[in-house]
């Protein structure tokens, strides 16, 4: 297959009060996906960073249940939202939400340190207090005086579920699949068993494109580009660096944990066969694609 593209959705972006806000979102981040519709094979994955840290504190069960459901709920919401869109422009095309799992290293030295930020926001007090139940909480870098909860986050190694998203492309299936990372899982002699942690979606969303030899890898967040210096004085967005510029500034440390994520991901993309990767906020997916918004990084 050609052309194929992974289009990655941010679960902080798309959060709302309510599922009907969550598709209002959904909606208008789709506005321009029309274009990797008709260029080829499409993949969408999607954060559940918000979503799945309120489950957790709701329900009390483990990250990766929670992702499971989170991955059902939110992949659902796209799939109407998705289904709307098509045919208000009259694009034919067939659905399905894949059910993902990730492989992961039981031994993966980053299960025993937590840096994934998940659910709600906290203010101090309330974040001392969750602290001395046993949570690893963290300042956010971005709004003011606010906490939140830490969690393991390893990296994946393979899908479970890669054949049968590959036959799906192949007949013409828009995949919706990784949601909120997958659910991560290692293979025992009794089968797979499930890992309490939560991975990113952008590294799931980088592997399921190296996987599918895809030639565009999309990451669509809260933030319209790729910064240096952010939130500092000198503050410049990074509008079509090459990859070398891109790897030097991550080594000076310039990109906090979640754009960090996202420029590792876009990096380990390009450097195992893709073409091209572009960073851009979620709702200026038709302006990116034209390099009008957001960052474009190529070999």
């Amino acid at each position: 297959m050609k052309n194929i593209t992974v289009l990655a959705i941010g679960g902080n972006a798309i959060d709302g009060d309510s599922h009907k806000e969550e598709g209002r979102n959904i909606l208008k981040t789709l506005n321009g996906i029309e274009e990797p519709i008709r260029a080829g094979p499409l993949v969408i994955t999607h954060g559940n960073g918000p979503q799945v840290g309120r489950l957790v504190e709701q329900t009390g069960l483990p990250l990766w249940l929670c992702t499971a459901q989170t991955q059902g709920e939110i992949g659902t919401l796209i799939l109407q939202n998705l289904n709307r869109y098509l045919e208000r422009y009259k694009i034919s095309k067939k659905i399905v939400v894949v059910q993902t799992h990730v492989l992961i290293n039981p031994m993966d030295p980053s299960l025993r340190r937590p840096s994934k930020p998940i659910g709600s926001f906290f203010d101090k007090k309330e974040a001392e207090k969750l602290m001395k139940k046993g949570y690893r909480m963290k300042k956010d870098l971005v709004k003011d005086e606010t906490w939140r909860r830490m969690v393991p986050s390893p990296e994946p190694t393979g899908i479970i579920e890669m054949e049968a998203i590959e036959l799906l492309l192949e007949k013409d299936y828009i995949v919706i699949a990784g949601g909120g990372g997958s659910v991560p899982v290692y293979k025992s002699p009794d089968g797979l068993v499930p890992i309490e942690a939560i991975v990113d979606k952008d590294y799931t969303s980088s592997l399921m494109g190296i996987s599918l030899k895809a030639e565009r890898l999309i990451l669509l967040t809260n933030i319209d580009a790729v910064k240096i210096n952010f939130l500092k004085e000198g503050e410049c967005a990074l509008r079509i660096p090459s990859i070398k510029d891109v790897k030097l500034f991550l080594e000076k440390g310039h990109f906090k944990t979640g754009m960090e994520t996202k420029v590792r991901a876009a990096i380990n993309f390009l450097e195992n066969g893709g073409s091209e990767a572009i960073i851009a906020n979620i709702f200026d997916l038709k302006k990116a694609l034209s390099n009008q918004s957001g960052t474009l990084i190529k070999k």
